[in-house]
Parts: C-alpha cells; structure tokens; sequence
C-alpha cells in the first residue's frame, strides 16, 4: 500500500518519520473534509495580505531585472555617454529616430535581444535632446549626425 502527498509543499510542510502518523494524518484529514471543516494547516491570508505580498514580490522582481538590465547596458554600451562621455543622466535612443516599446515593460530576454540588435546607443539627455533636434529639423539620420558631431571634435581638438 503506497501513500501519496499531495505536493512537493506537503513534504515540506509534513514531514513524517513515521509512516503510522501520515496515515494518522491522511484519516484525521478525510475526516475533516468529509465533514465540512477546514482542512489547511496553516491559515490562509485575507485578500489584502494576499495584494501586499504580491506587491512585494512584484517590487523585488522589477529590481531585480532593473538591475540585470543595468548590467547588459553596461556590457554592450559601456559607462557614458556615445557623444560626450557624460555617465549621469543617460537614455537609450534608437539610431533611426522611430518609436519603440518602452524597456521597462519588456521582459529580460526581450531587452537582451532588442539591444543587441545595435539599433540603439546610450546618450545623455542634452546630447539625445540635440540628437532628436537635428532629426526633427534638419531631417538628418544618425550616420550624419555622428559624421557632424566628430567633424566637430576635430575642429576643437585643432583650435586647442
């Protein structure tokens, strides 16, 4: 005659040595059930406790992958700004200027695959804001807008 525990969990929960109390506890269990009672060893939380601990799960799961894509960004895009070299304040922004699903929705491996696709480069928010102007006015994409921005180095590198 073999016994089942109804999950992983009861293990842990139950843990009989003896075989002569889980029986004790399987009869004294069909016998609750059997007759209506609660059959929980533990008390189940209320609803809002329920909310709260979900809450806090959530929270340390969104840190968690905050921090994981903290480190992705430091692996493909390194520590500053592409422009300046500025590490405070810093964007991703996609080199063809178009729209795109906002990162901190998207799930870890989703991030990982979107970023490699070198589609995007970290810019601080002063440079990604004259990034999006040069765009937007004088209908420039990225390849002339990095020619520009190192045309412009040189020059102040020479008048130094």
């Amino acid at each position: 005659m073999s016994f089942f525990l109804p999950s992983h969990r009861a293990s842990v929960l139950l843990p009989f040595k003896l075989k002569e109390d889980l029986q004790r506890y399987q009869h004294d269990w069909y016998i609750r059930k059997k007759e209506g009672q609660e059959t929980r060893l533990y008390v189940p939380l209320s609803k809002e406790e329920r909310k709260k601990s979900k809450r806090r799960k959530d929270k340390r799961y969104k840190l968690k992958l905050k921090d994981k894509k903290k480190e992705i960004d430091k692996d493909f895009f390194g520590e500053g700004c592409y422009f300046c070299g500025n590490p405070e304040f810093l964007v991703r922004h996609r080199k063809d200027g178009k729209c795109h699903n906002p990162f901190s929705r998207m799930s870890f491996k989703k991030y990982k695959k979107e970023i490699a696709t070198k589609k995007y480069v970290k810019l601080c928010s002063f440079c990604h804001r004259g990034c999006h102007w040069c765009m937007k006015f004088f209908k420039m994409d990225w390849k002339d807008i990095v020619r520009k921005q190192r045309r412009g180095l040189k020059r102040s590198k020479k008048n130094e």
